[in-house]
């Protein structure tokens, strides 16, 4: 059901916005998780890694900036995370974006972020296989990410990108243990 979601939701996302410049972006992040209560310090130290795939569309007219002052790109990403930690295992998300980007100059603008969608875990609690992990239950969580960076042209086909991101998982309390997890990544992109 995921990737046919995925699918669907990309498909559409091409075919229903012809008009608009078709962005394909990969990023590379590295960060640290964040410990925001004493029941998850068993995970300090961990440094998630992960990949990031976007397919999105930006609109460059007239119109679309008068609504906003910025050019919103939005799409779907699909990453990659590795928690660099036995007890949280890995996970990988799908999730719709909206990032604006602001115009500095001609080669550089400064984006905000938000996106939010699933994210499949690898490694949930588990009272006999792994009882260490307080941070997740269920295989599959909310999703949450917000980011501000900046990118620039390289020429009129190539951007590169440099971005600070805020990510959240967590199932809502809807089974303990469920503590979530938030972490911080540095992004680097094209």
């Amino acid at each position: 059901y995921f990737y046919f979601f995925a699918g669907v939701l990309v498909t559409n996302m091409l075919l229903a916005q012809n008009s608009k410049p078709l962005i394909i972006a990969a990023k590379f992040h590295y960060g640290n998780v964040i410990i925001h209560t004493p029941s998850v310090k068993n995970i300090a130290g961990s440094k998630p890694f992960g990949v990031e795939i976007e397919i999105s569309r930006q609109p460059i007219d007239s119109a679309s900036f008068n609504r906003c002052n910025c050019f919103p790109r939005n799409g779907i990403a699909f990453s990659h995370f590795d928690f660099d930690n036995k007890i949280l295992g890995n996970g990988t998300s799908i999730s719709y974006f909206i990032e604006p980007s602001y115009k500095l100059n001609n080669s550089l603008q400064f984006n905000l972020r938000g996106g939010a969608g699933l994210m499949y875990l690898s490694n949930p609690y588990d009272a006999i296989k792994n009882p260490e992990n307080k941070n997740y239950t269920t295989k599959i969580n909310p999703y949450l990410q917000v980011g501000i960076g900046l990118s620039y042209n390289i020429n009129s086909k190539l951007r590169m990108l440099l971005m600070g991101h805020f990510q959240h998982f967590s199932n809502g309390a809807y089974k303990e243990p469920n503590r979530g997890l938030n972490w911080v990544t540095v992004s680097a992109g094209i």
